[in-house]
């Protein structure tokens, strides 16, 4: 029975240490006036798919945001995405090496002179 127990916990454990390393949050980030530009961390790839996945939890003075991936120098290497709230994306980039550092980057979709807020998750993958 300790083993179970044991061999139960050691996996639930495993379980929660690695769902930090999949999916990251971010909350009421920054779009600047006039459809400037703001970015996440970087992000080193955990596996070899070729894209990453964006959901739109919130968004506050816009009803759209723009979305692309970026490589550690804030260089695209996918086209924009366009994304509502609510909406999920795969964000294709086409890297595949695992530790390759991935950025997203995201601009308000409409030219506005309000900041605007977006909240969701990615999964850098």
């Amino acid at each position: 029975m300790k083993k179970v127990l044991l061999s139960g916990m050691v996996g639930l454990f495993l379980l929660l240490m690695a769902v930090p390393a999949f999916a990251s949050t971010y909350t009421a980030y920054t779009l600047p006036i006039m459809q400037g530009n703001n970015y996440t961390g970087a992000h080193g790839k955990t596996t070899t798919a070729n894209y990453i996945t964006n959901k739109v939890t919130a968004l506050t003075n816009t009803d759209e945001v723009t979305f692309w991936a970026c490589d550690a120098n804030r260089t695209p290497i996918s086209v924009d995405y366009y994304q509502k709230l609510g909406n999920t994306t795969n964000i294709v980039h086409g890297k595949t090496t695992i530790g390759y550092q991935i950025i997203m980057g995201m601009q308000n979709s409409n030219f506005s002179l309000s900041t605007a807020y977006v909240s969701g998750d990615v999964n850098f993958r």
